[in-house]
């Protein structure tokens, strides 16, 4: 009886080939759409899954009352050894540092590596790596080791079983390879490239630029333990800071915070860290919206067209119950016909997704495979929803037609309406709200971005080249070269500085004079007198550095004006300000334009520059656009005078400080192919409708063009209640996409203005998609003979 079931469905497959075409088509791309985007969430959901205790095993952060950021992670080196030595609820803790742009050499390969992390020897008990070749409990056992990605070890060996083999650090140290562990991309927060055992951190409670992890005994009461740190901590750093000359109370000390492992990943955006967070819950949000509304789009599209065909095989059920047939199999046969529809595009669904993962992979910049245990995972919720939304789509058409009787069927004719049409309506309405919504958040992204890339950052990007130095002194070097550099052609000015825009500043805490609450923690830049002009800063007060005033070099700070907002300075030239670690004052000599040092997601937080001689690890040179390729090759010349052990290394300024929005482009980009596939689901839809409509009043369209009616007056009837509906769709989805884009655009400090064009340009686009997809299936409908639609008459 199955059996028979499932050849009569194939066969109405044949014989509606484009309505059966569209329906599993379109079934088919909305699955594998939502199939891809539930590999990305869970892809993203899974990271820092896999460490073993992972659920015992905490990052330490300072919170500070009122402040508007969740934390700040970074920590004291000393910090993991007092919580060992203290905490009976601390079972292990490690301190873990980070440098980029690091020289590794192996034989006569050398390669600038940009993921390094410096750990203590504690590390491994914390975070067991799984390792592919050395042993993981003595791994750090000995100063100057090293564990190495496999990647890592291609890259210099062109093998992974490297163990024993050296790498050189920066032409210094001499690295042991004690462990090769798999790729971590994707998969881990921490995922570098090597970890080094470290036998210089600073031991200094003032020295926060290392992150403190700690793995606590099962069972263990957070909030207690975090109130005990917080206690023990207080007269320590308290006894620091005064004798750092800090007048400062133990009201003034933030708490200490313990954040889940689990949870740095996705919930870390607005918290200070070594490196910045990479996931973010809210896309996560986003997207599992945008898989939620295609699944319901195709399955819109799916019920509708299989409810709406239903009716034309009304004479079918009349003959079948004229010769015998019960209702129950009459119900079963047109489960079993839609069930095996949906499931069969559920089977086309996996190979499309594995088909356009590729794709997927470089817009979204992961790497999901969509193989082994992760496949399993979807493959059968996948089938579950096929099989729910094949009955959903068939159980209605099957009671109802079942329930016909053979003389009102054969009185009636081949075709018998279904009825409700209000149903069918609303359906397409929550379609297209979706299509509308997705078009304005689209709209808003690709704005933002746009904006992001075009807005005036405050400084002279084109034409500036930074090339980053490797030793603390060789900034001298370059002041040394300066003046004769300056002479050459094509060079403009040249400066050297700890940070260019692009790269985030160091907080140094300094003590302003006259402020209640005198010790700050602006950003500070250390620079030269011509950082201004390689940059080309606007002063709005005072004046930069001067290489004729010596005093400068010791004295002289120049601030941004949001520094001057932030901390109500009403005359700022002239004030006091110092280091609380130095007896001297120094002031304010100049106020800058604000300028964005950092990318437009950031807020321009107060910085101080300050001119005195401390090591800076980049210099810029300001160029003549027509002549770059000699500028280049004069540096590439006067580099081995400087760093001759180092190659030589740049970047442009402009390049570099977009590498900021790399993802947001890269979330652009998945979201827009999303949305278009999305769209592209719903007009499929929309033509089957269209189509069926138009077949469906093929008589009406012939009596009306005989009575006089023209090819626009019969396309306008039939497109009217389409275009009807895509409008009411409009301006039912408002309400939820003011929230969604709302909701994006608060991740960025400065960010377009929405306003009603967003959603009016949304709504329009909506309706053109709905005119343009209608009208050709009208047209076809209105331009048929009356001859031929009245035939049967």
């Amino acid at each position: 009886m199955w059996l028979n079931y499932l050849k009569i469905a194939w066969r109405n497959l044949k014989k509606y080939k484009f309505f059966s075409s569209l329906n599993i088509g379109g079934l088919a791309i909305g699955m594998a759409v939502a199939i891809l985007i539930t590999s990305y969430i869970q892809n993203e959901l899974q990271v820092n899954q896999w460490v073993p205790d992972g659920s015992n095993i905490y990052r330490a952060y300072r919170y500070f009352a009122g402040s508007s950021s969740d934390g700040q992670a970074n920590s004291p080196g000393i910090l993991a050894t007092e919580l060992n030595r203290q905490f009976p609820a601390i079972e292990q803790a490690t301190t873990l540092g980070e440098e980029s742009d690091q020289l590794l050499t192996a034989a006569d390969k050398s390669i600038y590596l940009d993921e390094v992390a410096f750990v203590d020897s504690n590390f491994l008990n914390v975070f067991a790596l799984p390792f592919l070749h050395g042993n993981r409990q003595d791994a750090f056992q000995h100063p100057e080791s090293a564990v190495i990605s496999e990647t890592t070890a291609r890259r210099f060996f062109g093998q992974t079983d490297v163990i024993g083999k050296t790498l050189v650090l920066n032409d210094e140290v001499n690295l042991n390879i004690t462990g090769v562990y798999p790729e971590l991309s994707g998969k881990t927060h921490l995922d570098y490239d090597i970890f080094i055992r470290s036998t210089s951190q600073q031991m200094s409670w003032l020295a926060y630029r290392y992150e403190t992890y700690v793995k606590t005994v099962p069972n263990t009461q957070l909030a207690g333990l975090e109130e005990q740190v917080t206690e023990h901590l207080k007269p320590i750093l308290l006894q620091e800071f005064q004798r750092a000359n800090f007048e400062i109370t133990a009201n003034d000390l933030p708490l200490w915070k313990l954040q889940p492992l689990h949870d740095i990943h996705l919930y870390s955006r607005n918290m200070g860290a070594i490196r910045p967070a990479r996931g973010n819950i809210h896309y996560l949000y986003i997207f599992g919206f945008i898989g939620l509304l295609v699944l319901i789009m195709a399955a819109i599209n799916y019920i509708n067209l299989s409810t709406a065909r239903a009716g034309n095989r009304a004479q079918e059920i009349g003959v079948r119950k004229v010769n015998g047939a019960l209702k129950q199999q009459l119900v079963a046969q047109f489960l079993t016909e839609s069930v095996f529809q949906s499931i069969l595009a559920a089977l086309i669904a996996f190979p499309l997704a594995r088909l356009v993962l590729p794709l997927f992979n470089e817009v979204s910049g992961r790497e999901l495979t969509l193989a082994g245990a992760q496949l399993t995972g979807i493959l059968l919720p996948f089938l579950g929803i096929s099989l729910l939304v094949g009955l959903l789509a068939g159980i209605y058409p099957a009671l109802v037609l079942s329930g016909f009787q053979p003389t009102q069927v054969f009185k009636a004719g081949q075709n018998v309406r279904m009825g409700h049409q209000v149903l069918r309506k609303a359906l397409v309405v929550v379609q297209f709200s979706g299509v509308v919504i997705l078009i304005i958040l689209t709209t808003v992204m690709y704005r933002q971005v746009r904006f992001m890339l075009n807005q005036d950052l405050g400084f002279g990007a084109e034409e500036v080249v930074v090339v980053p130095m490797n030793y603390s002194g060789s900034w001298r070097e370059v002041m040394a070269k300066k003046e004769l550099w300056e002479k050459q052609p094509g060079i403009t000015s040249v400066s050297t500085a700890s940070t260019f825009p692009g790269d985030s500043p160091v907080d140094y805490t300094i003590e302003i004079e006259g402020l209640d609450d005198r010790y700050r923690a602006p950003e500070m830049i250390f620079a030269d007198a011509d950082y201004a002009e390689v940059l080309d800063l606007q002063l709005v007060d005072g004046r930069f550095f001067s290489n004729t005033i010596s005093n400068d070099t010791l004295t002289a700070f120049v601030v941004n004006q949001a520094f001057v907002r932030e901390y109500e300075l009403e005359t700022p030239v002239g004030t006091r300000l110092r280091f609380p670690w130095r007896e001297g004052w120094g002031e304010i000599v100049g106020v800058v334009k604000d300028y964005h040092y950092q990318g437009l997601d950031n807020r321009i937080e107060p910085v101080a520059l300050f001119g005195g001689p401390i090591s800076r690890g980049q210099f810029a040179i300001r160029f003549q656009p027509d002549q770059w390729s000699e500028v280049l090759s004069f540096l590439r010349s006067e580099w081995p005078t400087i760093e001759p052990a180092h190659p030589f290394r740049y970047n442009l300024l402009n390049e570099h400080f977009a590498t900021q929005y790399a993802e947001y482009n890269q979330m652009g980009s998945t979201f827009l192919y999303s949305a278009g596939l999305t769209i592209l689901v719903a007009v499929l839809g929309l033509i089957g409708l269209a189509s069926f409509t138009a077949q469906q009043r093929t008589k009406e369209i012939g009596i009306r063009k005989v009575l006089g009616a023209s090819v626009p007056e019969l396309m306008s009837m039939l497109m009217r209640q389409f275009v009807a509906m895509s409008l009411i769709a409009g301006l039912v989805s408002i309400p939820l996409a003011f929230w969604l884009t709302q909701s994006w655009l608060e991740d960025f400090a400065y960010r377009v203005d929405l306003n009603i064009w967003h959603f009016v340009i949304g709504i329009l686009l909506a309706v053109t998609i709905t005119i343009l997809t209608v009208s050709l299936q009208s047209l076809r409908a209105a331009m048929v003979n009356p001859l031929e639609s009245l035939r049967s008459e």
